[in-house]
């Protein structure tokens, strides 16, 4: 029922309060809506179910949290639905158009945050960027959005990556560009890292060791190496200025938050290729 179909009929039962099927088709209303939003409530439910683990550390909204308003949502919504006939018989017309119009209102209000509390919770989150290992790509105090269910890094992306002591470092989170994944050919020749033939990075050979040591693991002494699965080679874009896998060594892609897929201060979509650095 949009606005004005709602306008006409608040206008009927004021006008005729002893008419009925104007109540009638408002109940009726009331029911039809009360079934939508419970579907979509039951089928966010149902996917909580699923992938309740998939929470990620960046979230701004804990899980029990959104677990709360969820059940909040569906309490309300079945409670609305079952004391429609009650209310409806029990009430004046209108009383029960005024309550209709408050249920209307906080049913939206409901199932408008459910829904995108679970979007914020499990698929994409605002954060903001602390530091300037990224100049110029991002910079201290931009806010970014980032992509996290079902993400796998790839070369290129900028990435939100959780660091903990097996790295030797505070626990923290750092944003970077990934320049190596899993099968990735990395070589190190005269001062400079190769990714699958295309330079990458000018570095000392202790850096390139480091880069390709699995966290506190001593570093070894080849030239040439492929990434083994589940481990990616990050840097920073500000290279002067950043802690990442010279520091840090292989990331594990456990690790790897999530994707920055837009800048929303400055609005920007965060893409380009970022490869050579001399």
């Amino acid at each position: 029922m949009n606005s004005k179909e709602l306008k006409e009929i608040e206008n009927k039962v004021y006008k005729e309060p002893d008419n009925m099927e104007n109540i009638r088709k408002v109940q009726k209303n009331l029911i039809i809506s009360s079934t939508i939003y419970l579907s979509i409530t039951s089928i966010v439910f149902i996917a909580l179910l699923f992938i309740y683990e998939k929470v990620n550390l960046l979230s701004i909204i804990p899980l029990p949290v959104f677990v709360i308003l969820l059940l909040i949502t569906i309490v309300y919504l079945v409670v609305s639905l079952l004391f429609s006939t009650v209310l409806k018989n029990n009430l004046k017309p209108v009383y029960f158009m005024l309550y209709y119009k408050i249920y209307d209102m906080l049913a939206y209000v409901l199932l408008l945050f459910t829904v995108l509390s679970f979007i914020v919770t499990f698929f994409i989150t605002p954060t903001n960027v602390v530091g300037n290992s990224m100049n110029s790509t991002l910079k201290n105090g931009d806010k970014v959005l980032i992509w996290h269910l079902g993400y796998t890094p790839k070369d290129d992306d900028i990435v939100v990556l959780h660091v903990s002591k097996k790295y030797g470092t505070d626990d923290s989170m750092f944003i970077k560009r990934v320049v190596a994944t899993s099968g990735d050919k990395v070589t190190y020749v005269e001062g400079s890292m190769y990714v699958n033939s295309v330079k990458v990075e000018t570095m000392s050979s202790y850096e390139f060791q480091k880069c390709m040591s699995l966290h506190e693991s001593e570093s070894g002494t080849s030239q040439e190496y492929t990434i083994p699965k589940g481990y990616s080679v990050v840097l920073g874009d500000h290279r002067t200025n950043s802690e990442d896998s010279r520091v840090l060594g292989l990331i594990d892609n456990d690790d790897i938050l999530g994707h920055a897929v837009f800048s929303l201060m400055p609005f920007k979509k965060i893409s380009g290729k970022k490869l050579l650095y001399d």
